[in-house]
């Protein structure tokens, strides 16, 4: 009992210091993700204040240079599993995309079941 006793602090402490970083982790990606929105937000406000095409032009490449760097400076680890989330949902999209013709397609032979008949299976056999 003593050994079991003795060991449930540790434990709890290090449980509540996981805890305490996980939270800390999402309020720090959560800060990036609100200061890349911020500074997108910006970029196209700027840029409604063009006065020219070459005006346009210039603001773009200065706000580009401007996102990139508020990027850059985002940890690395939030950075990779945002790609690595995006490279989900682009596959998610993709097979949704995949299962939708595949169903359009049974549809359409559905159809033209009904509309031609047998008549494509009549001509094939001659």
């Amino acid at each position: 009992m003593g050994v079991v006793g003795s060991f449930k602090p540790p434990a709890f402490n290090l449980l509540d210091r996981f805890t305490n970083g996980f939270t800390e982790l999402q309020q720090q990606e959560n800060e990036a993700k609100w200061t890349m929105l911020g500074k997108m937000l910006t970029a196209a406000k700027e840029l409604t204040t063009s006065t020219s095409v070459t005006d346009f032009f210039k603001k773009l490449e200065q706000q580009n240079k401007e996102i990139s760097l508020a990027y850059e400076q985002i940890p690395s680890y939030f950075r990779e599993k945002w790609a690595r989330e995006k490279v989900h949902r682009d596959l998610q999209k993709s097979l949704e995309f995949f299962e939708s013709v595949e169903n359009s397609l049974e549809h359409m032979n559905i159809i033209r079941k009904m509309f031609l008949g047998n008549k494509n299976t009549e001509d094939g056999a001659k």
